[in-house]
């Protein structure tokens, strides 16, 4: 859905890692803004039913530092000690 955003990383080389933080939560399920255009639509529609979806953060670091944007990710890891839900 939203390549535009991981796209200019992945042809120029910049090292990406991308993990979940947290679960969308039973009253995240909604979505306003101030715009109320076709993005605002969209991410409302996905929204419906989001419970239990993981929320991730994605870390972008300088060409050839993958080791810093691994360090950052294992920092981050450690500190919120979150647990993926798969549900089978």
């Amino acid at each position: 859905m939203m390549l535009e955003y991981a796209l200019p990383y992945n042809l120029t080389g910049y090292p990406v890692g991308v993990m979940p933080i947290t679960d969308v939560k039973a009253d995240e399920q909604t979505f306003t803004d101030q715009f109320d255009d076709k993005w605002t639509n969209l991410i409302k529609e996905l929204a419906v039913n989001s419970e239990g979806m993981p929320i991730a953060l994605q870390f972008i670091g300088d060409n050839y530092e993958d080791e810093k944007v691994l360090a950052v990710m294992k920092d981050v890891e450690e500190k919120l000690q979150y647990q993926l839900k798969i549900k089978i």
